[in-house]
């Protein structure tokens, strides 16, 4: 292996750190969180989550509610959608 040079006296780290091997960076994507797709059906409730969506005659309400307040709204660049 050739010697570890240090880019001058600024504190700077050696060259060599700069840059991982294969296996490093394998071992880095095996322990990093990442994003991963997942299907509706995987996606269960729990107790106590702030955030739910209902599918009740509550939730519809609020839905039409918004559709005829906000999305009619052209401040709010909705267009006038006729149910």
């Amino acid at each position: 292996m050739a010697a570890r040079k240090s880019l001058g006296g600024a504190g700077l780290p050696p060259l060599a750190d700069l840059f991982s091997t294969s296996d490093e960076r394998a071992l880095e994507a095996q322990t990093q969180e990442r994003v991963m797709m997942l299907p509706v059906s995987e996606l269960h409730d729990f107790p106590g989550h702030p955030f739910r969506v209902r599918d009740d005659e509550e939730m519809e309400k609020i839905h039409y509610r918004f559709q005829d307040d906000v999305m009619g709204r052209p401040e709010f660049g909705g267009i006038r959608v006729d149910v």
